[in-house]
Order: C-alpha cells, then structure tokens, then sequence
C-alpha cells in the first residue's frame, strides 16, 4: 500500500460501527457464559464490556446486569484471586464501595500483590473522600511513575 493509500484511511472505526461491533461481542459473550456459566474469562470479557457501555454510551443499564456475572464468579471461585478482584472492580463501578473494599481485602488474604490492587484502592479512596489528599498525591505520583516506564 502507498503512502498516500494510507493517508485515505479512517484514523479511527466510525462511531456507529463501533457501537454496532460493542454489542455484537458483548452479545456473544452473554451467549457463552449461558452456555458455560463457569468461564471465568468470559465473565471478564463481559465486565470489560459492559463497562464500555457504561462509559462511552451512558448505558446506566449495564450496571444493572454486571450483577448476576459477578455474584454467580464469587459463589463458584470466592477462593481465586482474580474472582475477587474482579467483584471488586464491578463493585467498584457500581458505586457500592464497601462491597468493592471486602472484595479487595478477600483478594490480599488469597494472595494478591498490593500493587495489582492498588489503583483501585486509590480510586475508591478518592472516590469516598478518604484522607484525599495523601490519596490524590499518591494517583498523582504513580500516573506519573507510570509515565515514566512506558
């Protein structure tokens, strides 16, 4: 392909196709976990998508259905790290913050590193107004940690 057949190309998927692609995948999921409602991964995909819908669509019925997927991964794998770090996150989305710290406590006794959960200990910190100072400079100084090592 030339240089210039390049430059024709979209930078970026059109909106409505994107949309229309967003619900086809998190249709097929919701299609796989019914059909084998222990794939752990599939639930992750599903959290991944819904929270799409959340965010770039202003679904606010997404949060609704992470509900089922999450207490159903809990119920069958309340032992595995990633289950309750998961919980956590769809907890943490939904704005249930004390369900979300339970999760994140439950992941640090199975034997999660404190580095994988720390963001979201910040988020919801900052989230609930705790200590949001020491918090907000702690984001602050890993974004820019993270910055730095990418």
């Amino acid at each position: 392909m030339t240089a210039a057949a390049w430059q024709e190309l979209p930078l970026a998927t059109a909106g409505d196709i994107a949309v229309v692609n967003l619900e086809s995948s998190r249709e097929r999921s919701w299609h796989v976990l019914s059909t084998w409602p222990d794939r752990r991964d599939t639930v992750k995909r599903i959290v991944e998508e819904e929270q799409h819908l959340v965010q770039y669509l202003g679904d606010a019925t997404a949060l609704d259905r992470l509900v089922t997927p999450s207490s159903s991964l809990c119920g069958n794998f309340s032992h595995s790290v990633e289950c309750q770090v998961m919980a956590a996150q769809v907890a943490s989305i939904r704005h249930c913050f004390a369900d979300a710290k339970v999760h994140l406590r439950s992941s640090a006794a199975l034997g999660a590193s404190v580095e994988r959960c720390k963001r979201m200990w910040l988020a919801i910190k900052q989230a609930t107004g705790e200590d949001l100072e020491a918090t907000l400079a702690e984001r602050l100084e890993k974004q820019r940690y993270c910055r730095g090592h990418h």
